[in-house]
């Protein structure tokens, strides 16, 4: 009775350390995801901070451009304002026709329209690389999150496997134990 005893605990054991093992290859499988899923998002991540350096680039000088612009178009109608009067009367009388008064008039007004319709355009890309910036900024938080959500599941799989680990050296000194006392009954 004491032999079949000691045969049924054995087999017992046995079984047990063959389901760590398979558990174990089970875990080892879901570390070798998730290494190379942490992989991919650490190329992203380098993806986007390359993305992010050269927008921050793009959005210094969209800045540059729009405040250069700025300051030109600021020159220019200090300029008019100040020699204003002035300006106007020599244009008058230093023409030599009407039409080269009007001409002169019209240039004026298409430089202050060129002027204006610039300084919009860079708003415009300004504000569109700030954006694209944001976006970008957006995803990385979101890739972070990403990262650290699986880093935790790497961290909680390898608690996993060294727990299995501890349990099936505990179940293999359990099933020496047992095969010793079997051999004893036997003898």
């Amino acid at each position: 009775e004491r032999v079949a005893e000691a045969e049924e605990r054995a087999k017992d054991l046995e079984e047990a350390k063959e389901r760590f093992a398979g558990y174990l290859d089970e875990l080892n499988v879901q570390l070798d995801g998730l290494a190379a899923e942490l992989s991919e998002l650490s190329e992203r991540q380098e993806e986007l901070e390359d993305s992010l350096e050269v927008t921050a680039k793009e959005l210094l000088t969209a800045k540059e451009t729009e405040s250069d612009q700025y300051e030109a178009m600021k020159k220019r109608i200090q300029y008019m304002y100040e020699n204003g009067d002035t300006g106007v009367l020599e244009l008058v009388f230093s023409a030599e026709s009407l039409s080269s008064v009007l001409n002169r008039a019209e240039y004026a007004v298409e430089l202050a329209e060129y002027d204006r319709n610039m300084l919009v355009r860079y708003q415009e890309t300004r504000a569109l690389v700030a954006k694209k910036e944001q976006d970008l900024r957006t995803q990385q938080a979101e890739l972070d999150q990403v990262a650290a959500e699986t880093q935790e599941k790497q961290n909680e799989v390898l608690a996993a496997v060294a727990e299995t680990n501890e349990k099936m050296e505990e179940c293999a000194g359990e099933l020496e134990d047992a095969r010793d006392e079997l051999a004893q009954y036997r003898a």
